[in-house]
């Protein structure tokens, strides 16, 4: 972002008295003190725990250059930029920033799997240009401007993902977004506490592809019968991806798994390339359409794009697979829905074969009115996966087991203790074997499952 803090005002309709500053341009922006530096322009947002307006020392102390703040502060050591509400300023900002801006914007939307869309469809798109794109996954009302403002407006591309907790929340952010073109991953049962069942999930979701400016077009999984539905509300035309249907512009299929990952089929608009990728599971297919499809919408070829996948890896705890002594673990503990959880679990399976198969599992967080059913199900999907063990925390256990045991298992469900005992029950139940056991680590952020991953491996490691 290139303004100076008098045009910044502006843009966010900020009372700015006269000050030395107004004329220079802010060398970032930041939401949190800890993060900023001199020349940052800080927005202070209050929060449930900290409020922004209470750090103004600490911010103004490492020399930033001036903040955002909705109350008046008396005495302030530095500039302030007065607005009514600092986060819907944030959002203004954004919007002004990519107004200027005349590359491409991409927004990816999806219950699950968005930010290993967002994350493929960068490595892709950067073989033609620079690319601007979220940290990690910070797609909210707060992260999502953040990330367009980190933007230098130099880039050929931004590939910005969106999430949603509540009906309402994708307003705000299909606003300053205005894409070129939207990927809707798919849509499933993921914070239904806010957003109630999965017709409005893909609603909601769809709200992005409103949004899309004129000549836009949506990438969209055919295999969503609530996405196509939503889709087709919107008036808005679609190129159509799939892991299923052959009249679909792109298909990908998993063909096998090989030393280094998995080797998929990936056919573009009467096109077709086998490539062999570091995703070792079959799920990910569609996570390797829905980016190949944005890809070449966008004027990616298909050998480039078949050329990239090769060296493309995934996010951080999202089906990481890594060998620790005689443990095979699968690190997909980053977040959890029954869409997702499923997918994990039967790859895990199939990567398993027929050896030994340990699930570590945590509650799945937001589903509302359908959260025992759900867990229920998991019990018995769980169950028909025939596993060694079944390790879980959180709440939901009584439904876990319900489910496990209407598919006759009853003796498999154990209490996910502290690291360090898991660890030893772990050695404990496979003492007398010798075979590699699949480990698969799957839960709701909450849960912190990274944690039993490391231990796990640093043990494994240390007795190596």
């Amino acid at each position: 972002m290139r303004m100076t803090l008098r045009q910044i005002a502006a843009a966010m309709q900020a009372a700015l008295p006269v000050c030395e500053a107004e004329g220079r341009t802010p060398a970032a922006i930041s939401t949190d003190s800890r993060t900023a530096a001199a020349g940052t322009l800080f927005f202070c947002i209050p929060g449930e725990r900290f409020d922004g307006h209470d750090f103004l020392a600490d911010v103004a102390a490492k020399g930033a250059l001036a903040a955002v703040v909705e109350r008046d502060i008396p005495n302030a050591p530095l500039p302030l930029l007065r607005v009514e509400a600092v986060v819907p300023a944030l959002g203004r900002l954004a919007l002004a920033h990519r107004c200027q801006y005349r590359g491409k914007v991409v927004g990816v939307t999806g219950s699950a799997g968005k930010t290993t869309v967002k994350e493929l469809l960068a490595h892709l798109l950067e073989g033609l240009g620079p690319v601007a794109k979220n940290h990690k996954n910070l797609n909210n009302h707060i992260g999502l401007p953040s990330s367009m403002l980190a933007a230098t407006g130099e880039e050929a591309f931004w590939i910005m993902e969106t999430g949603v907790n509540f009906v309402g929340d994708m307003d705000s952010l299909a606003a300053m977004l205005e894409p070129d073109l939207v990927v809707a991953v798919n849509a499933g049962a993921a914070h239904l506490e806010g957003l109630h069942d999965v017709p409005t999930v893909a609603r909601e979701k769809c709200k992005l592809v409103r949004a899309l400016r004129e000549g836009g077009v949506a990438v969209a999984n055919a295999d969503s019968p609530e996405l196509r539905q939503a889709i087709a509300e919107t008036g808005r035309p679609a190129v159509w991806f799939s892991t299923e249907s052959a009249t679909a512009a792109c298909r990908c299929e998993f063909v096998s798994l090989t030393e280094t990952g998995g080797r998929f089929v990936l056919s573009l608009h009467g096109e077709t390339v086998e490539v062999d990728t570091a995703f070792a599971a079959p799920f990910l297919a569609q996570s390797l359409a829905a980016a190949a499809a944005a890809a070449h919408a966008l004027g990616a070829p298909l050998d480039l794009i078949a050329e990239r996948l090769t060296t493309a890896g995934l996010p951080e705890q999202r089906f990481h697979v890594q060998r620790a002594g005689r443990w095979i673990l699968i690190d997909d503990s980053y977040n959890a829905n029954p869409l997702s959880m499923t997918a994990a679990l039967d790859a895990a399976r199939a990567m398993a074969g027929q050896g030994a198969l340990v699930l570590v599992l945590g509650e799945m967080r937001e589903l509302g009115e359908v959260a025992r059913a759900a867990h229920e199900a998991l019990g018995a999907q769980a169950a028909g996966l025939a596993p060694a063990a079944v390790f879980w925390t959180g709440g939901q256990r009584e439904a876990v087991a319900a489910g496990l045991a209407r598919a006759g298992e009853t003796d498999s469900l154990r209490e996910l203790a502290a690291p360090e005992a898991f660890v030893h029950s772990l050695n404990e139940l496979f003492a007398r074997q010798g075979d590699d056991v699949v480990v698969v680590f799957k839960g709701s952020r909450a849960n912190r499952l990274e944690r039993y991953v490391t231990a796990l491996r640093d043990a494994a490691e240390g007795a190596c």
